[in-house]
């Protein structure tokens, strides 16, 4: 073999560029061809609604909406927002003249894994190379490194996480196994301290990235070469380093390393793997990319696996010319293919761009979606899902292979339904970058880790702000002091008006009032499930009458909210509205009851309510009220305002006077309000009302000209300076 890794040996040549792009034309379909593998001792790698008046002290949400733009902010100012995507921060590590960044894994602590080869094997003598752990702080920070290995060369692939807290490393040596290169793991503890270590292989060449399976076991999942039949030039672009034909080998394991089966599958047909993933059901799913060297018009190839090893079936996509790059299992339990597309006849790759394939359980298309820059070359080499449902795909961005514009890296968000959202570039430092892995992390950035070239290949890591924040708020870059429409697009629509955003404690929930153009008001709701939010609905136990400003309190037991439906036979009520609450059950929320006059309801942590109360020709009030059986009860009058929103803490109250004007009041010691503070101070617009405060007491959500706003709540905290 003239090299061993697809991921790696493509470097060894100044075309560096070539690193990804596969050449694809029709063919039969891949047939199965079991190869028994050895194991020895010892020695990758995710009802309409009826028309219902609204009384006047419901009417401060303008009929009209007028959309912003999504970068726009509430009103003019000299803070720009920041490009999108843009780079956090950028770390590089070099233990020797030729390492390789290929995984990463989050730590308990925030911190990261980088799993990689240190010293990479350039020259095809099989006696450098080592298996390559970093562990970073939270900023990328090295805190410390280890290597691991025999006298000639292994390579790190991939890092997973095992069932008892320690880490699961997977590549390729040739110090241990049968002879060549044989598939490796190396199992550590978190502080990087081997436990174990286990070759896996036959006569052949064999290396592997790794995914934890539900059972606590683990699949192997890469190529097995022949490095006797020899069927490519190893520099052809896409072949990585591989000579001989190459087939996907496929080995599952135990907690401890045993080898469980293993399988070969493709024969004749040159295959090299480039994404694995388990199925729901126990199988495994496999991404390849079959080669037709030394004609064009390579194909993408999508294999499936039972928990046996057996195949259950097989795609083959044979349009022009595919590059197979990266696999992922979407939220909703389908894949999604993400590879590069070129006609057959450009054989210089000129005009290769995205090409994303997404799939169901059965394999068979459910949406494809193409793009890219006209002018440069452009396409994707690691995708991963984010917390809106939708993807984040980066990739190499060059204008030939002639090594213009080496380092610019292509970034592509997409909505769920495939459609392109935006494309841009971003520009790390080094003549090229390498790119391996790719995955959102809880405060909605992406971390990109894998290996560039400077004077010599050191590996990277990489935190890039793509706009798409944590999962607590539907996948929003959280704001700061500059107010931000919430969610355009998704909550914040064209010809519609949104307002009152409640989340439920967990950050699992949302919901809020939407008032279609020439409709009335409506409750809807959007969850969080397996990581992505559902598409906003409405809810069904207001769907009779118009609803409005829900409402979750802080034990997550109770939503309140306003409804135009008449109170209960027997309770005497001066308004046509009231507030009426659901309760949390196991199956969901119970139906609605009736709790009260007034409206908009919003409450703390220790359980203080607050509403706003009507009385006849007069002005509106903000009233602290108790609950009494499931009913409000002991109105304490407050103040003139309407909309109260009182902080989770207590620690302030803000409300509107009808017309807007948002005011924040504060807790003087002797237990009463102290006099009210302006947020225009703060820049929001006068016309800015219905405010909420999220959960953890860390935004400020308002309506202003029909949109959902939130803004970091220093900006009422801050009052108090």
């Amino acid at each position: 073999m003239e090299n061993t890794m697809k991921k790696t040996k493509i470097l060894i040549t100044l075309v560096f560029l070539l690193s990804s792009l596969i050449g694809c034309d029709p063919a039969a379909a891949p047939t199965v061809a079991p190869t028994p593998i050895i194991a020895v001792p010892p020695i990758k790698t995710p009802a309409p609604l009826t028309a219902t008046p609204i009384p006047p002290t419901a009417t401060v949400v303008p009929l009209t909406n007028t959309p912003l733009p999504s970068t726009a902010t509430a009103e003019p100012t000299a803070t720009p927002t920041p490009e999108i995507p843009r780079i956090l921060w950028d770390q590089t590590y070099q233990k020797t003249a030729g390492d390789m960044g290929e995984d990463v894994l989050v730590a308990d602590d925030g911190g990261f894994y980088i799993a990689g080869t240190a010293g990479l094997d350039m020259d095809g003598t099989g006696l450098s190379g080592d298996i390559y752990l970093i562990r970073t702080d939270a900023d990328g920070k090295k805190l410390w490194e280890k290597t691991y290995g025999g006298d000639k060369a292994e390579e790190g692939l991939s890092i997973a996480l095992t069932g008892d807290g320690n880490l699961l490393l997977a590549g390729m040596t040739k110090s241990f196994g049968a002879g060549g290169a044989d598939a490796y793991l190396v199992k550590v503890d978190p502080e990087g301290n081997e436990i174990w270590s286990q070759a896996y292989g036959g006569p052949l060449d064999e290396m592997v990235s790794v995914r934890a399976l539900a059972d606590g076991g683990f699949m192997l999942w890469g190529n097995i070469v022949n490095p006797t039949d020899i069927v490519a030039d190893p520099g052809a672009a896409g072949y990585g380093g591989f000579a001989g034909r190459s087939n996907i080998y496929l080995a599952q394991v135990d907690a401890a390393g045993g080898l469980v089966w293993s399988n070969t599958f493709g024969d004749q047909n040159n295959l090299v793997a480039s994404g694995g993933v388990p199925a729901a059901d126990g199988g495994f799913v496999v991404l390849a990319s079959l080669l037709r060297y030394p004609e064009p018009g390579d194909d993408a190839y999508l294999l499936k696996v039972d928990e046996s090893g057996q195949k259950v079936w097989e795609r083959t996509w044979e349009e022009e010319t595919i590059s197979a790059l990266d696999l992922l299992h979407t939220a909703d339990d389908q894949y999604l293919i993400a590879a590069s597309y070129a006609p057959a006849d450009d054989t210089a790759r000129t005009l290769a761009d995205f090409l994303f394939i997404k799939v169901d359980r059965e394999g068979k298309d459910v949406w494809t979606s193409q793009f890219g820059d006209p002018t440069m070359l452009d396409y994707p080499m690691v995708v991963t899902q984010s917390a809106d449902g939708g993807y984040i795909a980066a990739g190499d961005w060059v204008k030939d292979f002639s090594g213009r514009y080496p380092s610019a890296i292509s970034v592509a968000k997409i909505a769920s339904d495939g459609e392109l959202v935006w494309e841009k570039t971003i520009k790390p430092a080094g003549q090229h970058n390498i790119l391996r892995s790719w995955l959102q992390l809880e405060d909605g950035s992406c971390l990109l880790v894998g290996s560039r070239l400077t004077r010599q290949f050191e590996i990277y890591l990489m935190k890039v702000d793509v706009g798409t924040g944590s999962s607590a708020y539907l996948g929003q870059t959280p704001p700061g002091l500059v107010p931000q429409i919430f969610a355009p697009g998704l909550i914040s629509t064209d010809g519609a008006t949104e307002f009152a955003a409640s989340f439920s404690p967990d950050g699992t929930e949302l919901y809020f009032t939407r008032r279609l153009d020439g409709q009335t008001n409506a409750l809807y709701e959007t969850h969080l499930i397996n990581g992505v939010w559902t598409a906003p609905a409405p809810v069904s136990f207001s769907a009779e009458y118009p609803a409005f400003e829900p409402h979750v309190t802080a034990d997550n037991k109770i939503l309140y909210f306003g409804w135009f439906r008449p109170a209960p036979a027997g309770i005497t009520s001066t308004s046509d509205a009231g507030i009426w609450a659901v309760d949390r059950t196991s199956s969901g929320w119970s139906e609605a009851r009736y709790v009260g006059e007034g409206m908009f309801v919003s409450s703390d942590q220790n359980g203080r309510i607050y509403v706003t109360s009507f009385t006849p020709n007069s002005r509106p009030r903000l009233t602290k009220v108790s609950l009494v059986d499931g009913r409000f009860s002991a109105f304490e009058d407050l103040f003139d305002g309407v909309h109260p929103a009182i902080a989770p803490d207590g620690s302030y109250l803000v409300y509107d006077d009808g017309d807007g004007n948002l005011t924040a009041l504060f807790p003087q010691p002797d237990g009463s309000w102290g006099g009210p503070k302006s947020l225009a101070r703060q820049n929001i617009p006068a016309a800015a009302s219905i405010a909420t405060i999220s959960p953890d007491g860390k935004y400020l959500f308002y309506t202003y000209k029909g949109d959902l706003y939130w803004v970091s709540a220093e900006i009422i905290t801050n009052l108090q300076k």
